[in-house]
C-alpha cells in the first residue's frame, strides 16, 4: 500500500513536471518567434541606413537627358562649376548667377 501511494505520488509529480516543461517550451518558441520577427525589422532598418537606396519617383521623361538633369536632385550630383568663381551647380544655366 505504501509503494502504490509512492508510485501515484511520483507519477503525479512527473505529470505535473511534463505540462510545466511544455508550458516553457510554448512560451520559448513564442520568445523565439518573437525575437526572429524584431531582429529582422532591425536589419531591415540597419540595412537602409547603411546601404541606402535611390528610388525614382513615377515621373516619366520623354528625352533620356532630362532624366539624367532630373537625377542630379537624387543623387546631389553637381557636375558644372562657374568659370569665374569654381562654385558648383547641378544644372549648367545656373552657372552664370554667381556674376
Amino acid at each position: 500500500m505504501l509503494r502504490a501511494l509512492v508510485n501515484e505520488s511520483l507519477v503525479g509529480a512527473v505529470e505535473d513536471i511534463c505540462r510545466a516543461f511544455e508550458r516553457t517550451m510554448a512560451e520559448y518558441e513564442e520568445e523565439v518567434s518573437r525575437l526572429k520577427e524584431e531582429n529582422s525589422r532591425q536589419q531591415k532598418l540597419l540595412d537602409a541606413i547603411l546601404n541606402p537606396q535611390i528610388r525614382l519617383n513615377r515621373t516619366e521623361f520623354s528625352q533620356s537627358a532630362h532624366l539624367k538633369k532630373h537625377m542630379h536632385v537624387h543623387t546631389g550630383e553637381k557636375p558644372f562649376s562657374c568659370s569665374i568663381c569654381g562654385k558648383r551647380f547641378s544644372q549648367q544655366c545656373d552657372t552664370g548667377a554667381t556674376m
